[in-house]
Parts: C-alpha cells; sequence; structure tokens
C-alpha cells in the first residue's frame, strides 16, 4: 500500500514539474519571438516539453496509483472492522483479496523500474531445496535447557 502512495506522490510531483516547466519554457518562448528570432527555439522546446508530457500520461497514472493505495487502505479498515468482532467469511475475504490484487497488478502502473528476466521455476526450487540437508533440532527442555 505504501509503495503506491509513495508512487501516486512521486507522479504528482513529476506532473507538476513538466507542466510548469512547460508553462515557462512556451510563456518565455511566445514573449521572445517580438524580441529577436533565438526564441523561436525557446517555444519549440517548450512545444517539445509538451509533447514529453502528454506522452507520459501522469495524470492517469496519478488516478490509478490512487486507486490502488485507497483500495488497500479499505481492505486494511475491513481487516480492523473483522478484528473488533464483525462477521468473517475467510473464503469471500480471499476472493475479494485476490479480484482486487489483480486489478491493481492489471490497470496500475508499475511501481518499480525492476524488469525480470526469469520465470521462477517451481521444479528447480525443488529441486534445489531437496539439495538441503535436513536442520536437526536436538530436544528442548525449558527448564533445564538443551536435553
Amino acid at each position: 500500500m505504501w509503495c503506491y502512495k509513495q508512487a501516486y506522490k512521486k507522479f504528482k510531483r513529476r506532473d507538476l514539474l513538466l507542466t510548469a516547466v512547460t508553462a515557462v519554457v512556451m510563456t518565455g518562448g511566445l514573449a521572445g519571438t517580438a524580441v529577436f528570432l533565438p526564441a523561436v527555439g525557446i517555444g519549440v522546446c517548450g512545444v517539445c516539453l509538451g509533447v514529453v508530457a502528454k506522452k507520459k500520461n501522469y495524470p492517469r497514472k496519478i488516478e490509478l496509483t490512487r486507486y490502488a493505495y485507497t483500495s488497500y487502505e479499505k481492505v486494511l479498515h475491513r481487516l480492523r472492522a473483522y478484528l473488533k468482532g464483525e462477521s468473517f467469511n475467510d473464503e469471500t475475504l480471499i476472493h475479494e483479496m485476490n479480484v482486487l490484487d489483480d486489478n491493481i497488478t492489471d490497470l496500475c502502473p508499475p511501481i518499480s523500474e525492476v524488469r525480470y528476466d526469469t520465470v521462477f521455476d517451481t521444479d528447480e526450487a525443488k529441486q534445489k531445496l531437496g539439495e538441503i540437508e535436513p536442520l536437526y533440532l536436538e530436544p528442548f527442555d525449558s527448564k533445564n535447557g538443551i536435553v
């Protein structure tokens, strides 16, 4: 949940910064064209920044990350209500959590830039677990220590 809240704040800052820089550069470029010709280049840079801002689609990312973290906050409120004595059905909760998590995974932008090249292989994991020697624990007596 906090990851999506941080992503929400990050996208909001980037959108504000890009919009402000675009507005300042465009205004300076338009005002400067009356003074001399090189200011036209500044106006062109402002247009390019506007295109980048539109391509990044920060307002949509802001909306989706806000949806993600508010949805997870609602789940936490529901869990608190269950702890306070509201009737609890674990199958319904698990189903709702799976649906919510699938929606957030499908709709929301990734919160990190890490790309994974390999797919988790369960057979390989089982093989590696089979190679590990089982841990032998000695019997333990809570009063006298190890027996």
